[in-house]
């Protein structure tokens, strides 16, 4: 019984009720008429009254659960493919629009539906205020612990994430001021290596990864990596300067070709495929 006032407003579950009793009047009205052979016909128009009153917040409940579907199976789409912009954009526009909806506040279930649609769009700390707001209504529900779990893991990938960024950005500025020390590009190695292949990414980390390939004399990943950041940032001036100094050359041959004399590690070691799913801009 819960679970089926749990999609309405406190003002359709008093309406719900009302015409539960409007009709159970009418029905006492209309048997007491009947037995006491009196005219039945003049109360058949009043039970409209009930219909409309029981109508109305059923009507508004089960849109709310469709538009709560809906959301999952565009959320399941994203999963599959989170570079597919158009699948991200119909995700969220439908979540503002479901979120507007003021049954979601107090409705640990549709908080939920949420906080995945957020997880799958890259909102991590979105999707952990929405989850924590769910998890303090229902802090008993398996669904809520779950996506609480499964946002967790996720929070932790991107700080490890981050960390190794930091670590690539540092090592590529000593690089630049000693190109053949063969303890950097060891590093840069390993930390290429160490990159969560599941992890999202902001267009600025890809810019990094980017250049870490480069520099280790790999640039078919470096290049798809750098095409990918400008269909999502179309004006990234450096991305833009990058790739045409691949086309030439500019600044990459002697070190590449140092790195190879040296061979400081084995290109099957680091990720022969971008080490992210997708390169987002999180607004």
């Amino acid at each position: 019984m819960s679970k089926f006032f749990s999609s309405m407003l406190p003002f359709e579950i008093i309406l719900l009720i009302m015409g539960v009793i409007v009709f159970l009047a009418l029905l006492f009205l209309l048997i007491w008429n009947d037995l006491k052979k009196e005219k039945i016909l003049t109360l058949l128009p009043f039970f409209l009254i009930p219909v409309i009153l029981v109508g109305y917040p059923s009507i508004q409940s089960v849109e709310f659960k469709d538009d709560g579907l809906s959301i999952q199976k565009y959320t399941q789409a994203v999963q599959a493919n989170p570079a597919d912009t158009a699948s991200r954009n119909l995700l969220e526009e439908k979540l503002a629009q479901f979120k507007s909806n003021s049954r979601t506040q107090n409705n640990p279930k549709a908080l939920t539906t949420i906080a995945d649609a957020q997880l799958a769009l890259g909102k991590l700390d979105s999707a952990a205020l929405t989850v924590k707001q769910a998890s303090l209504i229902a802090p008993r529900s398996n669904d809520v612990k779950q996506t609480s779990d499964e946002i967790k893991r996720h929070l932790a990938i991107r700080e490890t994430f981050r960390e190794n960024i930091g670590k690539l950005s540092h090592d590529l500025n000593k690089l630049q001021i000693s190109p053949k020390d063969t303890n950097v590009t060891g590093d840069i190695t390993q930390t290429l290596m160490n990159l969560d292949p599941h992890a999202y990414v902001d267009p600025a980390s890809a810019l990094v990864i980017a250049k870490a390939y480069a520099v280790m004399n790999q640039p078919t990943q470096s290049a798809a990596i750098l095409n990918q950041i400008l269909v999502v940032d179309s004006s990234s001036t450096e991305a833009k300067k990058m790739k045409a100094d691949m086309v030439t050359g500019k600044g990459l041959k002697d070190r590449q070709a140092t790195i190879t004399q040296q061979n400081t590690f084995q290109k099957s070691a680091i990720h022969q495929t971008p080490p992210f799913r997708a390169i987002l801009r999180v607004r």
